[in-house]
């Protein structure tokens, strides 16, 4: 996507400005038609409503069926993103070199759209147990959607956010390209019906000690959970790998790698994604599992 960070930019309200947003809008939806074809040439995509339509994506030897709202809503491009170019392969490799397939990972996804990448999650790891946690009601609907026509299940399902303290958040929608792919959250000074919750609290509701796999994508909210090393230890002392996409607008990426050493984690770049893993944790829960 078109990065103007740089220059001290926020393409999302550029995005507002009348003519720029009828460009910005007709680069989207070409976009979209690209990805549509490319899906489309090789895999049928078959028109389920006005608004949504389905495709069925065979990955790792399993079926998936995945159903994504027609534009403007990004879960196209997300869809791409995650099964097509296949940004989260690296990571699911990584893990394949301590874990066995049928591993019982428990997994975080935060951040989780509209459950494209808990759906590729359990394409590698069938008997994964997974928390999900997103903000926004829409994408909460369409996560339950394609789990139910997958015949998947949840820990638990959170509509609301992750946050080194229980708080009020507020929802925004000004982030980067304006889409579904876009919400993020930060703290309110009043009190709202969308809350923060820590990652102790989660773990201990769901009688888990600690996370195999905490995946984070929250558009820029990284800079509020993870921007002391007080807060980020709440988060990774619990993990042993973490996927986190950083954003660059709000420079913060040293940082978070610092901090990332403190906790003694390596990691390594895809794209947009920086996956962490925590070798000597990884080692001592195998030798509990055996």
């Amino acid at each position: 996507m078109l990065s103007l960070h740089f220059l001290g930019i926020r393409k999302s309200w550029l995005k507002k400005l009348w003519p720029i947003s009828l460009l910005f809008n007709w680069r989207d939806h070409n976009l979209y038609r690209k990805a549509y074809n490319l899906i489309g040439a090789e895999n049928k995509i078959n028109r389920i409503s006005n608004s949504e339509c389905q495709v069925n994506i065979r990955l790792n030897n399993r079926l998936v069926h995945l159903v994504f709202r027609k534009f403007p809503y990004s879960d196209l491009s997300v869809l791409h993103q995650i099964f097509i170019q296949g940004c989260y392969l690296p990571l699911m490799n990584k893990i394949k070199e301590y874990y066995p397939n049928d591993y019982p990972l428990k997994i975080v996804d935060v951040g989780a759209n509209v459950g494209f990448s808990i759906l590729y999650f359990k394409m590698f790891f069938q008997n994964s147990r997974i928390i999900g946690i997103e903000p926004e009601n829409a994408n909460c609907s369409q996560i339950s959607k394609n789990l139910e026509i997958n015949d998947f299940y949840l820990e638990e399902l959170i509509q609301g956010g992750l946050w080194h303290s229980k708080t009020d958040l507020i929802l925004e929608r000004n982030f980067r390209d304006n889409r579904e792919a876009a919400f993020t959250v930060k703290e309110s000074s009043i009190k709202t019906s969308l809350h923060g919750h820590t990652l102790s609290d989660i773990l201990l509701t769901n009688k888990w000690s600690e996370v195999d796999l905490l995946k984070i994508d929250i558009e820029g909210g990284e800079r509020f959970l993870l921007n002391t090393s007080a807060k980020a230890r709440l988060i990774f002392e619990k993990a042993k790998f973490i996927a986190i996409e950083i954003h660059d607008e709000f420079k913060i990426r040293e940082l978070i790698y610092s901090y990332l050493k403190e906790n003694d984690f390596e990691h390594f770049e895809f794209n947009d994604l920086t996956i962490a893993f925590n070798a000597r944790r990884i080692k001592s829960s195998l030798s509990s599992f055996e």
